[in-house]
């Protein structure tokens, strides 16, 4: 089929992309902590610090404490039923709107109460696109990027065409 002389070629096919999702392993570990005798630590290990990040995945709904005081419907970002908006700062240049969609957590060395003192939590966190601040600021930021990687580009082409 030809494309119309109206088109682009970009233009006579529709992509649809799937949402920017991203991978990362998060270590908790209580050694320091233990060392300079914190009792917080040593009571609880990496406890709070993990159910801290299995919050960021609870529905409003489903909390306990947001229930009790009152903050479990219209308070924040999206419905209730949905897991929470989370603002991941991953350096200046890329702070986005996210859900985190998955916890794997694998907990390694517990104190004598059996609370984890090292845990390795891998996350998968979905960016939130649209029109949103974090998301528009991130993107001015990746085309900027992409336009400084232009000036490697002499660079590249002498490795692909021996010149």
């Amino acid at each position: 089929e030809e494309t119309p002389e109206s088109e682009s070629l970009g233009e006579a096919q529709t992509v649809h992309t799937n949402p920017e999702t991203l991978s990362l392993d998060i270590r908790l570990d209580a050694t320091d902590a233990l060392e300079s005798g914190d009792p917080i630590a040593g009571e609880f290990g990496v406890l709070p610090a993990l159910s801290a990040l299995e919050m960021m995945v609870t529905p409003r709904s489903e909390s306990v404490f947001a229930g009790l005081l009152g903050l479990s419907a219209d308070f924040g970002f999206g419905d209730r039923q949905s897991p929470p908006v989370v603002i991941f700062i991953w350096g200046r240049q890329r702070i986005n709107a996210v859900r985190i969609t998955d916890l794997n957590i694998q907990e390694t060395e517990y104190n004598p109460n059996l609370n984890p003192i090292r845990v390795t939590v891998g996350v998968s966190i979905q960016v939130i696109g649209g029109r949103n601040p974090f998301n528009i600021f991130t993107q001015a930021q990746r085309e900027l990027l992409a336009a400084l990687n232009l000036a490697n580009a002499p660079d590249l082409a002498k490795s692909i065409i021996n010149i």
